[in-house]
């Protein structure tokens, strides 16, 4: 329909071309006609003249009056009169020229006159009045121009008020046609859905993780079919709609998790992500970045041979999360790399809509972050995602802090964890005094030694969450310790929601046990 449209612009240009020319070649005749009329009213008016000098006998005017309309008029005069005896010719070379070219011939043209000398001679006498007859087409090229300056940008108006119009109907008629899709998917998925919803509870075979999996995945189609029932026509109301702030980590996971499922069979997919991401949010629509991840991650495979290797990696860089998506699939070429996230732009991909690059593109930038594609044709691609992270939990530390003069107190049931704490606390130059212990009982011992830590400052606690079967957990020990103290739970279980809500609660540092080692630590 719209090359339709194109075709018949093209066409209608095409015409008003042609229009043009024959408008030139009227206005061109029309001058040539009205110049052969003037000089005719010239040429009979000097005649006239003349006839009359010659009545009242002002012979020696003739040739000066001749000469006068030669230089306002004509290109060549030439009088001849048997009746005075008299001939000449302006300018005076001309009457040495016998032989006309064709252009001559072509360009000039004569008027001969009689005029009224003598009754007896008037057959005889002659004056020949030769002009230029195209002398007016200087005036009509002037005319034409002004005419098409004056049309030409009205009707590129029209046509681009027209092209804009026809753009505007396009676009309703596509909402329109989203909207009734939208219609019927809406009431063909809610049957299946509440089935799904249905066997969540029965899912007892399935892991714990597994479980976790599925009932995310059923929240993330529920929240797609909620915004097929909040949309309206003509509007984005994803866009639109107030972004919630949000656990990274968790989104991330949840996404990545689906991704592994869905293609692990056919493609070897890799994932990692940083733990420190853990105390990170970002303010977005949860859902929304879901469907983005997913799109993304689908892109990939299509463009991914089977068996291919598919990476995706999120990164910690402090007041930002990176979220990177590679493959090694056929890559880009630079012309298709430039347009990728154009609305509507789609290569090489069957049924594409165009809309997944554009989409993640316009969501990403209006929460704050960008997107960048790189691509090598043949090699494969590389997608990275920036979003701001916009808080952080209470329980999050970026560093550990000692002081020199301060006792470093370890409880952990491992003893192999006791020779990373001496390794950590000598790589960043803390000598001072340490105490380690491998069970609450020991802790508790030291703990009454010292008077239950009256003075908190001159203490750092780091303890494990899991301290053997039947004991007390490392958290609720440090419950007990003074909140005037720093006091850290250093475990691999920081993902554990109830953790981090009585970390936060308690004012308790939270470190993942597989991050000890690259933790930054500040010894004062």
């Amino acid at each position: 329909m719209k090359t339709s449209l194109q075709e018949n612009i093209k066409q209608f240009e095409r015409k008003q071309i042609i229009v043009s020319l024959l408008g030139l070649l009227i206005i061109t005749g029309l001058s040539v006609i009205s110049n052969r009329v003037f000089m005719q009213s010239a040429a009979e008016q000097t005649t006239n003249l003349i006839t009359r000098m010659v009545q009242n006998g002002y012979f020696h005017e003739i040739e000066l009056t001749l000469q006068s309309a030669k230089l306002d008029y004509f290109h060549t005069i030439r009088f001849n009169s048997k009746a005075l005896n008299r001939s000449f010719t302006f300018p005076a070379l001309a009457e040495y020229v016998h032989d006309r070219s064709i252009g001559d011939a072509f360009l000039y043209e004569k008027i001969e006159l009689r005029p009224q000398i003598m009754s007896s001679s008037s057959n005889e006498d002659m004056i020949i009045f030769e002009y230029n007859r195209f002398g007016f087409v200087n005036y009509s090229l002037v005319i034409w121009l002004i005419l098409n300056l004056v049309s030409i940008p009205q009707t590129r108006l029209i046509k681009n008020k027209i092209i804009e119009q026809f753009n505007k109907d396009i676009e309703l008629m596509k909402k329109s046609a989203q909207t009734e899709i939208s219609r019927k998917v809406r009431h063909n998925i809610n049957t299946p859905l509440a089935a799904l919803i249905a066997m969540t509870a029965r899912l007892e075979k399935l892991g714990k993780n597994d479980q976790i999996l599925f009932e995310s995945i059923v929240k993330q189609i529920k929240s797609l079919v909620k915004d097929l029932d909040t949309t309206e026509l003509g509007t984005d109301s994803n866009i639109s709609k107030e972004k919630v702030s949000t656990s990274i980590l968790h989104l991330i996971r949840d996404g990545f998790c689906e991704v592994k499922t869905a293609f692990a069979h056919d493609y070897d997919i890799e994932f990692e992500i940083q733990n420190s991401l853990m105390s990170g949010k970002t303010s977005l629509i949860p859902h929304e970045f879901r469907s983005i991840i997913s799109n993304l991650v689908q892109n990939a495979v299509d463009a991914t041979p089977v068996g291919g290797k598919i990476t995706m990696t999120a990164r910690d860089l402090s007041n930002q999360v990176e979220i990177k998506i590679k493959d090694t699939g056929n890559g880009m070429t630079q012309e298709v790399l430039k347009r990728s996230t154009e609305k509507n732009f789609t290569s090489g991909k069957v049924n594409g809509s165009g809309l997944g690059l554009y989409h993640a593109k316009t969501y990403i930038e209006s929460w704050g972050g960008d997107l960048n594609i790189e691509s090598t044709e043949g090699v494969g691609t590389a997608i990275t995602i920036h979003l701001p992270i916009t808080e952080r939990a209470s329980w999050f530390t970026p560093r550990i802090k000692i002081r020199s003069n301060q006792t470093v107190v370890i409880l952990d049931d491992q003893i192999s964890q006791h020779h990373v704490w001496d390794l950590k606390l000598a790589e960043n130059g803390f000598h001072g005094n340490t105490k380690k212990f491998s069970s609450p009982k020991e802790f508790i011992t030291f703990k009454k030694q010292c008077s239950g830590f009256s003075d908190g400052s001159d203490y750092v606690f780091f303890f494990d969450y899991d301290l053997g079967a039947g004991e007390v957990p490392g958290l609720e020990l440090l419950k007990e310790i003074s909140p005037s103290t720093q006091r850290h739970l250093v475990t691999g279980h920081f993902d554990d929601c109830e953790i981090q809500e009585t970390c936060a609660r308690e004012s308790i540092f939270l470190i993942p046990k597989v991050d000890l080692s690259e933790l930054p630590m500040v010894v004062r």
